[in-house]
């Protein structure tokens, strides 16, 4: 019973914060993108994942490279709160590249609300 009240807060909680977000973040259209985004606002809260986007948004072609860039930007923010070295910057890292490269995630459209 306790998991399954775990499970429906988290996604009602992902879906509400991908509500806030999803107009704002035009240029992410698939599941891919939305994990990226929803893991970004996880750790920066909503309002560091739109200012990580605005920071880097401007003229990308594609959501690749905005995924790439929002990735640098986020990890550019913990290395200069806890060092470039640090075990937060390298986890960022490593959690943002599994997001953009994982074959999990499918670079199609996003379907969900």
């Amino acid at each position: 019973v306790l998991q399954t009240v775990q499970v429906n807060t988290a996604t009602a909680d992902a879906q509400s914060a991908f509500e806030q977000m999803k107009d704002h973040t035009t240029l992410i259209a698939s599941q891919r993108g939305v994990g990226f985004l929803l893991d970004t606002a996880n750790q920066h809260g909503i309002a560091g994942a739109l200012s990580i986007y605005d920071a880097v948004s401007t003229g990308v072609p594609d959501e690749s490279v905005l995924l790439q860039a929002m990735q640098d930007e986020s990890v550019r923010r913990v290395s200069a709160q806890y060092g470039a070295d640090s075990p937060e910057a390298q986890s960022t890292a490593s959690r943002r590249d599994w997001f953009r490269t994982t074959p999990v995630l499918s670079d199609g459209p996003f379907g969900g609300a």
